[in-house]
């Protein structure tokens, strides 16, 4: 539970990158991705469906939740995913509570 509170925190940070040393600022490429954590999802593409097109295509693709863009977490059986070849999150990747998933990866 404090692994995921501590995901929680870190929701308003995707989607930035370092500018400097101490400074973040958000890409501008999301401008226009809901960051607002309880604001509607109902564009968010399911993250089941980015992981099977990406693996279906090439099973040692790297995951990528592209900026400007909204993917949500909708592993709720406990299943645990492997990503060979990583996850690059640069836009939005929401975990609702119901959310149940191992990410397994070696990158």
């Amino acid at each position: 539970m404090r692994f995921y509170n501590a995901l929680l925190s870190l929701l308003p940070l995707l989607g930035q990158v370092v500018k400097s040393q101490s400074n973040y600022a958000p890409l501008s490429c999301n401008a226009n991705t809901v960051v607002d954590i309880n604001a509607p999802i109902d564009t968010c593409t399911p993250f089941s469906q980015l992981v099977n097109e990406t693996l279906s295509a090439d099973p040692n693709g790297r995951i990528v939740v592209p900026c400007g863009t909204c993917s949500i977490v909708d592993y709720t059986d406990g299943s645990t995913i492997d990503l060979p070849n990583g996850l690059n999150i640069v836009g939005r990747l929401h975990f609702p509570t119901s959310t149940n998933v191992r990410i397994t990866t070696t990158n």
